[in-house]
């Protein structure tokens, strides 16, 4: 099947990067959390300026830079109260960067109970990122704080952390491939092992086939999947690791210098990949303008791209079924009306992850659960998004 999208615009492909990077380096005002289902990735303009686009463009499934393969459907038009039950699927949520904070407590050690408590559910499965700017010595050593993630691991063996590392603090991607890095890895994989977190699935270069960090593959994509295989290789001799891979690119195609670039150009392998998806947030730059009311027609348009557009939701789901693997989203949420064209208060938009997880192989989404400085998600404890916090705590 064949879509025509007339304008695939970087929506929330743009704007999530900068509330990741955020996250990263400051400590935010809640902590990772995830219980059964998960999140998205859009991407900002921070690290490597707006994604450019290609005018209009033919989406197809996955097999090779938009052609062959078989695109999956969903439904774009499914609305508040939809009859799809809820997904038997691991959710997620982060809440903030996992540092030391009041009263000697972390992040996660403070928000997590308080986001359970709201959802009415068990939360499984926490989200955090390592700090690029710093040396491997503090990346890979003492300088990372886990005592939070230990205890809550040592809580209650369900626990998992979703680990995003991006590629270490490197810019280097050949020494990568060569392999100059492999004992940093080893050495970050057995400090989460002697903190009991054994099972940590890794969120490899989250977003990497946007043009807003440092390590997108494109033009060096050899040295990207042969970095990428150096590290799992690094992790996996780790004694007693069940260590996971997550391939989480961004949504939708991004370019740089004119040239459009194809996440699955990048892609490093089955062996090597235990989990594909996305990032997606309800953020559209040909639905949404940046201020007034929001339409129905609007809300409508923005899910039609982001679930059927060129490597949409139901393209990584097409290309994840066709290398045996299940779906996972890094990141998603609800975006504020602003500068990054979201769709505000949307409950639909809510009832349409939930029944589009429902409906696919998803392993585990993330809810994005901060108020960053370039785009507002935040459903709990207080939120600018009223109807959709009250369908989300009632779906998931």
């Amino acid at each position: 099947m064949t879509f025509l999208v007339t304008r695939w615009q970087p929506f929330a492909l743009i704007a999530l990067t900068a509330a990741s990077l955020a996250a990263v380096t400051a400590c935010s005002s809640g902590a990772a959390v995830t219980s059964g289902a998960s999140a998205t990735a859009s991407g900002a303009g921070g690290a490597g300026g707006a994604m450019a686009t290609t005018g209009a463009t033919t989406a197809t499934g996955p097999g090779g830079n938009g052609t062959g393969g078989a695109a999956s459907t969903s439904s774009s038009s499914a609305g508040v109260g939809g009859s799809v039950p809820a997904p038997a699927r691991e959710l997620g949520a982060y809440l903030g960067a996992s540092c030391t904070c009041s009263q000697g407590k972390t992040q996660a050690e403070q928000a997590l109970p308080g986001f359970s408590t709201w959802l009415g559910t068990t939360v499984d499965l926490g989200e955090d990122f390592l700090p690029a700017g710093t040396s491997w010595t503090d990346w890979a050593a003492p300088g990372w704080n886990l005592t939070g993630w230990k205890a809550w691991k040592a809580a209650d063996a369900k626990h998992r952390l979703l680990l995003g590392p991006a590629l270490g603090p490197t810019t280097d991607l050949a020494a990568g491939a060569a392999g100059m890095f492999d004992d940093d890895w080893k050495l970050l994989g057995q400090r989460l092992a002697d903190a009991g977190l054994t099972d940590t699935v890794f969120r490899l270069a989250h977003e990497f086939s946007g043009n807003w960090y440092w390590y997108t593959p494109q033009g060096r994509e050899s040295q990207f999947i042969g970095y990428w295989k150096h590290i799992v290789a690094a992790l996996r001799s780790v004694p007693g690791q069940k260590f996971q891979f997550f391939w989480n690119p961004a949504l939708g195609v991004s370019a740089q210098d004119g040239q459009p670039f194809h996440a699955e150009d990048a892609y490093p392998g089955d062996d090597v990949v235990d989990f594909i998806g996305p990032d997606i947030y309800d953020s559209d730059w040909g639905a949404y303008p940046t201020s007034g009311p929001i339409t129905q027609a609007m809300n409508d348009a923005a899910w039609k791209t982001l679930s059927t557009g060129d490597h949409g939701l139901d393209w990584y789901a097409a290309f994840a079924a066709q290398h045996g693997k299940p779906v996972a989203i890094g990141e998603w949420g609800v975006w504020a009306v602003g500068d990054h064209h979201g769709g505000g208060d949307d409950p639909a938009f809510i009832q349409r992850m939930h029944d589009w997880i429902g409906a696919h192989d998803v392993a585990f989404h993330v809810y994005f659960e901060v108020k960053a400085g370039d785009g507002d998600h935040q459903l709990w404890p207080t939120t600018a998004f009223p109807q959709s916090a009250a369908l989300f705590q009632q779906l998931f």
